[in-house]
């Protein structure tokens, strides 16, 4: 799975969606941030919500957040002419919901910043040369009307679209318009800009991603690595940096299970 989201490969996509169920994508995709009206069709799983920027960007910042969603917030504070204060958002913001395992949020975060190490958003790295922890993914919608890149690293999440108002205004040629042509290059450069902000420059190139869990790394190794079993020691280099997929466990998965009968039988009992 790791190389298939690196790489684009859709119908991986596609076939795990429909194991995991359309209606369940739908609800934890609105939970995550998604306003638009979302149907659970087969489709769903390759992008076909009519979602917009400021939604991808809700989702993005819950799984760069570990799992916890928020509202994104243009206005922080609102002063009278006296210097009364009439609305601050560090008071009044609500408190975050876990939406997503912090468990699943932390390999996610992996996974994308394979797409940036070695996958569709590789020219962050070899054109761009931006350094640091960067995870991201690229996005073109059918026959090239729209294309995004939605990236973040530990501190801040960045978002670009280009396309047009109607779908039916379109890139000429197929490669100009995927994302990582059209929106990539405008999101690199625009992080190379606040990386030339000598205050925070050293800050953002030394910052980390959260540490995953120590069950996390035991159970989730095999992903990354052909040699790697859940009984034996992950070494430090682990660095999730292979292109292999063999899953051998998947505990959090036979959580999500779990907890789906359990409410499930809920719902049946109510």
């Amino acid at each position: 799975m790791p190389q298939t989201l690196a790489k684009s490969i859709n119908v991986i996509t596609a076939a795990i969606g429909m194991e995991a169920g359309l209606s369940e994508i739908a609800t934890l995709a609105s939970e995550m941030g998604i306003r638009q009206k979302i149907l659970a069709v087969p489709s769903l799983s390759l992008g076909s919500v009519d979602g917009n920027l400021l939604d991808l960007c809700r989702v993005y910042g819950t799984i760069a957040n570990r799992g916890k969603s928020f509202e994104i917030q243009c206005i922080k504070r609102i002063e009278d002419k006296n210097g009364k204060v009439l609305f601050d958002y560090e008071v009044e913001k609500k408190m975050p919901k876990q939406v997503l395992l912090e468990d699943v949020a932390d390999l996610l975060i992996k996974m994308l910043e394979k797409v940036v190490n070695n996958g569709t958003g590789s020219a962050i790295r070899s054109v761009y040369r931006l350094e640091g922890e960067i995870a991201g993914k690229t996005g073109t919608s059918q026959e090239n009307a729209d294309g995004w890149f939605i990236g973040f690293t530990p501190s801040f999440l960045t978002g670009v679209w280009v396309g047009a108002e109607s779908p039916v205004i379109k890139f000429k040629y197929g490669n100009l318009g995927q994302g990582a042509n059209a929106a990539l290059p405008i999101w690199a450069k625009f992080n190379h800009k606040i990386k030339l902000i000598t205050k925070i420059a050293t800050k953002i190139k030394d910052e980390k991603f959260a540490e995953p869990s120590d069950s996390l790394k035991n159970n989730y190794a095999c992903i990354f690595s052909n040699y790697y079993y859940n009984n034996q020691d992950v070494p430090d280099s682990l660095g999730f940096s292979t292109d292999t997929m063999r899953v051998f466990s998947n505990p959090i998965l036979d959580e999500m299970r779990a907890q789906k009968l359990k409410d499930s039988l809920q719902k049946r009992l109510n």
